[in-house]
């Protein structure tokens, strides 16, 4: 296992967590974050499956953060998995654990990474890295928005991306695709990019 990457800054301050500004991945912003608790008093384990995240993957981070750790597993031919173990609530280790999803936004999102969860560590069909087909198209849609970012015009980005516009540029085919991809674009910046991480 790695040694523990700490994501704590080194002054002691005096100001709060709650000043602080939002973790990225902290499960209440991330939805494919997996946040593990101690279990309640009733429940009963599964297959006997205890809290041993070194063993979950071939390579696993530890980082330490204001208000718990962060476990970062990663497998060869597998999807990397997000836990998150808030301060004073991990469990023992080896021991029995929870699963706490938390109810808000993304309840769907939180129950598919839950289940990539159960199947990386033994429970149900291996998880495989599918092939990313649209990558072309992403590629492409990426620098649209750069280049308009840039205040570059759909035809010099055209001229980049074919090599040179259709004569016919106003009319052409070429040109109505390019605007689908930069509206589409546009829709993907404005949170749609997260359907890709599902």
């Amino acid at each position: 296992m790695s040694p523990d990457v700490s994501a704590v800054p080194a002054s002691s301050g005096t100001a709060s967590a709650l000043a602080a500004p939002p973790i990225g991945w902290a499960p209440d912003i991330d939805a494919a974050q997996i946040t593990i608790v101690r279990p309640v008093p009733w429940a009963r384990a599964i297959d006997g499956i205890g809290f041993q995240p070194e063993r979950w993957g071939e390579r696993v981070y530890r980082i330490r953060a204001a208000g718990g750790d962060q476990w970062l597993i990663r497998r060869t031919g597998a999807p990397e998995l997000a836990l998150w173990v808030p301060q004073g609530l991990a469990p023992r280790h080896g021991g029995a654990f929870g699963l706490y999803l938390h109810a808000g936004h993304g309840l769907a999102d939180r129950t598919h990474a839950v289940d990539r969860f159960r199947r990386a560590i033994g429970l149900g069909r291996p998880l495989r890295v599918r092939p990313f087909a649209d990558a072309r198209r992403h590629a492409i849609m990426l620098y649209l928005f750069d280049a308009r970012l840039a205040g570059t015009a759909l035809r010099a980005s055209a001229e980049v991306l074919l090599g040179t516009a259709p004569p016919d540029w106003r009319t052409s085919s070429v040109r109505s695709d390019l605007r689908r991809l930069a509206e589409a674009t546009d829709r993907l910046a404005a949170g749609g990019y997260l359907k890709l991480l599902r």
